[in-house]
């Protein structure tokens, strides 16, 4: 991906969700989105890039919305995986998602 590329994915993530974000985001935290933002922001993501999702799951990275819903009320009880805008890169350079590494 190219600098440019780099540059419009960046203004793409901002435009969806309000507002700017770090350098290098990490997904979802720094990006102040959960529930079904998530999934579109992600769906919307892999339609542009032509992204094959099959293994992403949704619930291993965000709450669902309804657990974003009750969340005054009740706390999500499992740890969330984490990626960063360069692992994003690396998906899709390579036109599918992959597990991130955690120790990275």
């Amino acid at each position: 991906m190219t600098v440019h590329e780099r540059q419009e994915l960046k203004e793409m993530i901002e435009y969806e969700i309000g507002g700017q974000i770090p350098e290098n985001p990490i997904f979802f935290d720094d990006l102040g989105i959960g529930g079904d933002d998530c999934i579109e922001l992600m769906h919307r993501i892999a339609v542009k890039y032509g992204i094959e999702m099959t293994s992403y799951s949704p619930r291993h990275y965000h709450e669902t919305e309804q657990e974003a819903v009750m969340w005054p009320f009740v706390k999500v009880d499992r740890p969330f995986k984490e990626f960063d805008f360069n692992h994003l890169i690396d998906v899709i350079d390579q036109k599918r998602w992959y597990e991130p590494n955690p120790s990275a």
